[in-house]
């Protein structure tokens, strides 16, 4: 077989076409791609809306966003930035509400974290997220992440705390970066350019304000961690309320190194705070008094009733 790459450009639009020709072979063959995770979706981002609406208090608050509609990033493949960087025409999105565990690429092999990370999945968390203290250890990020997909397989969304040639080497759903890294397009062509076609790459940012927020979330990020003043705090709900109003994607509370207590009160505050999700550490839903199951369990449903109470309050403005 051979294989063609024709790119197609304008003045405001790149698109590439592999064409492959295989004799002897139908002219239509199937298209190959990944399989899509549990956790995560896909959206038109030609269209101002998402193709399969999540739930409509997580995409639809009135109250934020300068009264618009709160829906997903809507870049298209018409838009560009000064930079040259052009957005992807099908984008994913993170299923809320989220419970996102990170994994210290050190304790991988550890049988406990292992057990608690599998029970989590199986209570409804569906991001994961593989971590190291050596962040600029790829090799150990790559052996890691290659765990981490053989165990959780697709049930739930991998990403890759690092660089996203790692990730997408490692065949992750995507990347959890700093707010202050490399433009987000230029990260998804670089996940794009290493793993080839398939699901298009989750974004997450990880930002320390609500400027750093809303920053991430005009320049296309899929969902933002507003992180802690310090490892062991979220951060305040008025921060949360404040990052909340600024951005259109999902809205993860950082409590990790919090116990799992003070993350469910964490996810109980959401309804104030807007939180679309929360992040854990694997170390601290292993060592639940009421086991990893359960305390997964109880996060999402706290932030469930967040949503719910939100909803309700929205409709009940909308009808004055």
């Amino acid at each position: 077989s051979r294989s063609f790459d024709v790119f197609i450009m304008s003045s405001s639009t790149i698109s590439a076409l592999r064409i492959v020709h295989c004799p002897g072979s139908s002219s239509r063959a199937p298209p190959v791609s990944r399989l899509q995770p549990q956790g995560v979706r896909l959206r038109d981002s030609s269209s101002s809306h998402l193709s399969s609406p999540l739930r409509s208090s997580t995409w639809h608050k009135t109250k934020r966003l300068h009264s618009q509609s709160r829906v997903a990033s809507t870049s298209t493949t018409n838009s560009s930035s000064s930079i040259g960087t052009f957005a992807e025409k099908k984008r994913a999105s993170v299923d809320t509400p989220a419970v996102c565990i990170f994994v210290n690429a050190e304790d991988v092999d550890d049988d406990a974290y292992a057990r608690a990370l599998d029970e989590a999945i199986g209570a409804g968390a569906r991001v994961v997220v593989v971590t190291a203290n050596d962040a600029a250890n790829s090799a150990k990020l790559f052996d890691a992440a290659g765990k981490l997909r053989a165990q959780i397989r697709d049930r739930a969304v991998l990403l890759v705390d690092g660089p996203a040639d790692v990730a997408a080497a490692a065949e992750a759903t995507g990347v959890c970066v700093d707010a202050t890294g490399l433009p987000t397009e230029v990260v998804r062509r670089t996940l794009k350019a290493v793993g080839g076609d398939g699901a298009p790459a989750l974004v997450v940012r990880r930002c320390a304000t609500p400027d750093d927020v809303a920053t991430a979330s005009q320049q296309g990020a899929d969902a933002v961690i507003l992180l802690g003043a310090s490892t062991t705090s979220t951060a305040p709900d008025v921060v949360l309320a404040e990052a909340r109003a600024r951005t259109s994607v999902p809205l993860l509370a950082d409590a990790r190194g919090a116990s799992v207590a003070d993350a469910v009160g964490r996810a109980r505050a959401a309804t104030t705070t807007g939180a679309d999700g929360i992040t854990i550490n694997v170390a601290e839903l292993a060592s639940a008094p009421e086991g990893p199951a359960n305390a997964a369990a109880a996060l999402l449903a706290e932030l469930a009733k967040a949503a719910a109470v939100q909803e309700e309050e929205e409709e009940e403005e909308q009808q004055q």
